[in-house]
Formats: structure tokens, sequence, C-alpha cells
């Protein structure tokens, strides 16, 4: 955690990447509050990108709430696994919530965890989460995973805090032999379906993140993971890449790289789908851990 002050009338910036409590000063009423779900692992074998976590954030404009005081939980939730990278190998998993809790008390506000991304081989669909997670490629593909964060501040009507999209689709009508998975929805925007032919997969790229400027710095959080494919290029150029916003790349067929890439701690992204189903065989990159970053105004200093 660490805060920010400056002068007799302090604006002060805690963030938190673990699980912590936060005690609100004896002079604050309202906070600005960005909260981010952990992101979702990839899947192995041209798996489905990973989705990102759900972002929720209360801006100076439609700030939150709370009590002088109070003593809240700030449970940050960590980003999941990705898939193996064998065609009987472990599955992906979603990534956890992040949540805002006066003790005693249900849960304030939540941004949800990524859905994970569908394997490819034995084909499955992207699970839902904060954002969804993208389906797998194969005969036929699957769908990808829907948001299931909520929108609405649940205490004013009309006011919009919580933000998340769609995983892609996976392709792979021609039987799967070229076959592309989607990418990994993001905060900001839906992840890319997969493509069914040729060895370019770039248009299944991750969802980009939902930019907020909490922290003074314009910063995109939640980006999906790239969708994976059956035979993917030589170069992280010609794969799916992950989006803005800590989104992992899909897997490209280079020893070392075959795998997809890891989302980025701090900002919930989404693992990468890894590259495979003939040669070369990639597991799916890990979930990103979320965060949760406090902003108030105190005189107490």
């Amino acid at each position: 955690m660490t805060n920010f002050t400056s002068g007799e009338v302090g604006t002060v910036v805690e963030t938190f990447n673990s699980t912590g409590t936060f005690t609100v000063p004896s002079d604050v009423s309202t906070i600005e509050l960005l909260m981010v779900g952990g992101g979702a692992g990839g899947s192995g074998v041209r798996g489905g990108g990973g989705g990102a976590g759900g972002v929720v954030f209360y801006s100076a404009g439609n700030s939150l709430q709370v009590t002088a005081g109070e003593t809240y939980t700030v449970t940050v939730g960590t980003g999941g696994t990705g898939g193996g990278n064998g065609f009987t190998g472990a599955t992906a998993t979603g990534g956890f919530n992040t949540s805002f809790t006066k003790s005693g008390f249900p849960d304030l506000v939540v941004a949800s965890g990524g859905g994970e991304g569908g394997r490819g081989f034995n084909t499955e669909i992207g699970k839902d989460g904060g954002c969804g997670g993208g389906g797998g490629a194969g005969a036929g593909g699957k769908a990808g995973g829907g948001t299931n964060q909520s929108a609405q501040d649940t205490n004013r009507i009309n006011i919009v805090v919580g933000h998340g999209f769609a995983g892609g689709d996976g392709n792979g009508a021609s039987g799967g032999g070229t076959a592309g998975a989607g990418g990994g929805g993001g905060a900001g925007q839906v992840g890319g379906d997969g493509r069914d032919s040729g060895t370019d997969n770039t248009v299944a790229k991750g969802g980009h993140g939902y930019t907020a400027d909490i922290t003074g710095v314009a910063l995109a959080y939640g980006g999906g993971g790239g969708g994976g494919e059956d035979q993917p290029g030589s170069t992280s150029g010609v794969v799916a890449a992950g989006g803005d916003g800590g989104g992992g790349r899909a897997g490209f067929d280079s020893s070392g790289s075959e795998d997809g890439a890891d989302g980025t701690d701090g900002l919930g992204g989404g693992g990468g789908g890894g590259a495979g189903g003939t040669s070369p065989i990639g597991a799916g990159g890990d979930g990103g851990d979320g965060v949760v970053i406090i902003k108030y105004t105190t005189s107490t200093g």
C-alpha cells in the first residue's frame, strides 16, 4: 500500500495489491474507488484467451459514500491458472472476485473475477465472468463466455460503475486443422472472434481494458488474453495480442514461446491461449491478480 500526501490538505492514494483493511479518516465521507477482479487463465492447445477481471470505478463525479471511523475489509482477487499443454491436461480456472466490505455486512462493492478460456482440444465454450473467456477452437468452434459484472450502482439509479465485456467466439468450421480460438473479453471491449483458416489469428486479440485516472495517470485495467490457434506463426506479431490493460498474448511457434503469456498482476489481465493442436503445443497463461485503489482528500495530514 502506498500513500501520497501534499500540503495542509492532502490527497491520499492507497493501493492494495493484496487483501487488507481500510479505516476511513475522521474527516472523510466520500472516496474514489477503483476495483479490478482477478483475471482468468487462458486455455492450452489452441485455447481461448482468459477473460479479464471486471472493473468497478467510482470516479470523482460519482464517488462512494463511506462512514468516518469505520473499517472496511478490502479483498483483492487473485488470477486464475492457465490450462495445461496436453490433450488431457488441466483445464484453466477463472479469476477470483475483488470486494470492499464493511465488517459484519454483505459485500458493498464487487468486481467479479474473469471467466476462463475454453479448451481447444475437446473443444469447450468460454466461461462467464467479470469479462468472459474466449471460446475454444476446433470442429465447429465454441462460443465465448458472457459478462456477469454488475454495471449499476445498487443505491443510485442510472449510475454506471461496473465494466465488463464478453469473450470472442472460437472458430473451426473447416474441421479444426487451422482453427483459431476467441480472445478473452476486456473491461472496455469484447474479445475478438477466432479465424477459421490460415495461420493468422491476430483478429482474436483480447478485448481492451477500461481506462481510469485515479492515480493521476490514465491507465487501462482489465485487458483480455489473446486467443490461441492451431498453426501459429513464429513471432509474437502474428498471433493474437492481449488487450491493453495487462492481457497476455497467445502462444506462437518458437521454442519456449508456445505457451500463452500471463496476464499482468495489479491490472487483472487475462492469460493468453496456448498454441497447438498439431505442432507446437502450448499451455495457457495465468491470469493477473486484481487491485484496489482508494483516493480521498483529508485535512488531518
